[in-house]
């Protein structure tokens, strides 16, 4: 598994230590998520990615909170906001509600407002599905924001969970792209070097619900 390990303090001063490896495609976050728990000890993941927006609000490199999912088959369901003021919720709950698993985020800092954007999320399972009319039904169904990893990493979350591995998670997307307004997948070398502010912009806010405050090491 190619990763790197980095050391910081939190605001006590202990040691936290984190694990940064790389994103990977739709249904491969199960066996990362696997991997991560099992093999490596991870009991708090983030996945942090690209999506498209479909709203015209959201636009290039906003930062987004899902604060609901549209899974694949058409069920629509409620997450837990980053308005949570329990850093300990775990992400696996006794009800076997799998979009409980974004729960438990710390209020953002004063200074961070504005940093990311609540929206809705519909999950597919490939961004070929992206066909105009498929926009375009999504569109009037009311759908902000599309991705394909926020679905099989809540579900990698709630397997871990029943197998006893309980394991606290998080995301942010990054908008990159805008299907069925001239940006869309096949324009990301036009928007990548757009989106360097708001990648920081969701680092500082991954920091800050890791309570991160300090480089590690003596």
């Amino acid at each position: 598994l190619p990763h790197n390990q980095y050391e910081f303090r939190d605001s006590r001063g202990k040691p936290v230590r984190v694990l940064v490896t790389r994103n990977v495609y739709g249904d491969q976050v199960s066996v990362l998520a696997e991997i991560l728990a099992k093999e490596k000890g991870i009991r708090r993941m983030f996945l942090f990615g690209n999506a498209g927006s479909l709203a015209p609000e959201i636009g290039i490199g906003a930062t987004i909170s899902p604060k609901r999912l549209f899974r694949p088959a058409g069920m629509k369901s409620e997450y837990d906001g980053p308005s949570s003021t329990d850093g300990d919720v775990p992400a696996n709950r006794p009800d076997g509600d799998a979009l409980a698993g974004l729960s438990g985020r710390r209020p953002a800092l004063p200074w961070m407002k504005g940093y990311s954007t609540q929206a809705e999320v519909h999950s597919v399972f490939s961004p070929l599905q992206e066909s105009a009319s498929f926009v375009a039904d999504l569109q009037c169904r009311g759908v902000q924001v599309v991705d394909v990893e926020v679905d099989p990493f809540l579900d990698a979350l709630e397997d871990l969970g029943a197998g006893g591995f309980q394991v606290r998670g998080g995301a942010y997307l990054i908008i990159s792209d805008q299907p069925g307004r001239e940006l869309t997948l096949s324009d990301l070398f036009k928007t990548e070097p757009l989106l360097g502010e708001s990648r920081g912009r969701a680092l500082d806010l991954i920091f800050h619900d890791l309570d991160i405050s300090a480089p590690g090491g003596e």
